[in-house]
């Protein structure tokens, strides 16, 4: 991938239909699981160099009441573009979401995350932002 802006997104709580910004969609709080609910298996990615990203490696967004599954990220190298001007922006579709610019790993509500040989070069973080993470596999992740 070259100058792409979030190589890897995963996000339940968007706001692509007409009501996607109304507290049903947007609430964060564990709300009851029913047949509206959202779900998101098993996700992997393997064998991938990220060239010139803009904003975040990846941003990973379950909800509190159905958690993604598993996401497997593994034996990916990534640098972010050099460019000091680049505008922070929103990454995923969600009201209150912080803009980022330059981010590595977000990850929220996951069952199982595996982060497995991940290089990432040019971030401005030290560490990946995990939160809410049931079982989590971090071998070989560097931040240069």
């Amino acid at each position: 991938m070259k100058d792409v802006c979030m190589p890897f997104t995963a996000n339940m709580v968007y706001f692509c239909d007409p009501d996607g910004h109304s507290d049903y969609v947007q609430n964060q709080d564990k709300m009851e699981v029913n047949e509206k609910t959202p779900k998101i298996g098993k996700i992997a990615a393997r064998d991938i160099r990220c060239e010139n990203v803009k904003n975040i490696f990846a941003c990973l967004y379950g909800l509190p009441e159905m958690p993604v599954e598993e996401i497997a990220l593994e034996n990916i190298t990534l640098n972010f573009d050099k460019n000091k001007n680049i505008k922070p922006v929103v990454p995923i579709m969600m009201d209150n979401f912080p803009a980022m610019c330059k981010r590595g790993i977000f990850a929220k509500n996951i069952k199982k995350l595996i982060l497995k040989n991940i290089e990432i070069t040019g971030s401005k973080d030290s560490n990946p932002f995990m939160e809410n993470i049931e079982d989590c596999e971090c071998i070989g992740v560097s931040f240069n």
